[in-house]
């Protein structure tokens, strides 16, 4: 139970925690060497449904390219992974700038590049990055601006230095090879229509390659499929061992009872309550309940935070969902104990006696 209650709350913790990304209605289609994307790109930033659009060389959470870059005045290289984008991509996303291009208009030339902060930092740049040379491949270039750190990948990692090139040549660009076209969807709209509608452009532009989407959250989600799975076998379980754990405690009340009818049936006749006897009966299940509890806390605590050093980011683990797992338990244990324990006790302790 509780290693149930702690993967749920890291996936939801994954699921809700702010990654840099506006990944909420963003719809991805691949594409593959479509001749006039140029044109494709504009009837779809045309649809009433579409509030932007923007090019991409793999769609997000898909993958990425990786560079060796030198940072000013270093000898060794440094592994870069690398966005190549056009120059609606970062609205698009909302990314955010740490430090914003002074002249935009560099962007695209092919010789400026984007950095996110871990990037700056790996490639020792110092100062006002904006300007300072880097060198990739032996090719000189230099910074045009730094955005902050977002989370590009799974949560799993942490974030890597990232570096972004801007083409505003979209016709010839992306005309000429494979990407990802991503389109901002607007609020209170029909997405099925819209995506629809995409896809009759699509067929229009492209009548050889089927047409397939995906949406960024989804992708994003995606990524934890096995922690899902995970969730979902100790989740079921759990409902298992506990309703095996019930069944076998109803039996052993049952025959406790059974072994206690004269015991009962005196009790009652000395004015013993039914809720006294009740009372009396569970005592004795709830005890080994309890030790198991105790034995299962550390063991659970131990186990779990293994799991979750797979994470980067990762939920805490307060004292209070132990002691919520431990009264859940007591809880159904109890319940079914004093179900048996207070039918017992209602009987007739004339019928106990009988005999003697």
């Amino acid at each position: 139970m509780l290693c149930s209650i702690i993967i749920e709350k890291e996936l939801y913790y994954i699921r809700n925690t702010e990654t840099g990304v506006d990944r909420d209605n963003v719809v991805m289609i691949p594409f593959h060497k479509m001749v006039h994307y140029a044109a494709f790109k504009r009837e779809v930033e045309a649809l009433p449904g579409i509030a932007a659009a923007a090019t991409s060389h793999y769609p997000m959470y898909g993958g990425m390219d990786g560079l060796a870059v030198k940072g000013p005045g270093a000898d060794k290289a440094v592994q870069v992974f690398m966005m190549h984008v056009d120059d609606g991509f970062i609205s698009l996303l909302g990314l955010q700038w740490q430090d914003k291009p002074v002249d935009e208009g560099v962007l695209g030339d092919g010789k400026h590049w984007i950095l996110n902060e871990t990037a700056v930092r790996t490639l020792g740049i110092s100062g006002d990055p904006i300007g300072q040379s880097l060198d990739i491949a032996g090719d000189k270039q230099q910074v045009a601006g730094v955005l902050k750190d977002f989370n590009y990948g799974s949560l799993r990692s942490k974030i890597g230095s990232l570096g972004i090139l801007i083409d505003r040549d979209t016709a010839s660009t992306w005309g000429g090879m494979s990407g990802c076209l991503l389109g901002k969807i607007k609020t209170h709209v029909n997405i099925p229509a819209t995506v629809d509608a995409i896809r009759k452009i699509f067929s229009k532009y492209d009548k050889q390659t089927a047409f397939e989407f995906d949406f960024a959250d989804e992708a994003f989600d995606r990524q934890y499929k096995a922690e899902d799975r995970l969730a979902g076998l100790f989740g079921m379980f759990t409902v298992i061992t506990v309703m095996i754990a019930c069944l076998g405690l109803f039996a052993l009340a049952t025959f406790s009872a059974q072994q206690r009818v004269k015991e009962i049936g005196i009790r009652k006749v000395m004015g013993a309550s039914a809720a006294s006897i009740g009372g009396l009966l569970s005592r004795d299940f709830l005890r080994p309940v309890l030790l198991a509890v105790v034995i299962a806390w550390p063991l659970s605590w131990l186990v779990m935070n293994r799991w979750l050093e797979d994470f980067t980011y990762r939920t805490d683990v307060p004292w209070w969902i132990f002691v919520l797992a431990g009264l859940g338990l007591l809880g159904v244990s109890l319940a079914t104990v004093l179900f048996r324990s207070l039918r017992a006790a209602r009987g007739n302790p004339v019928d106990a006696l009988r005999s003697e």
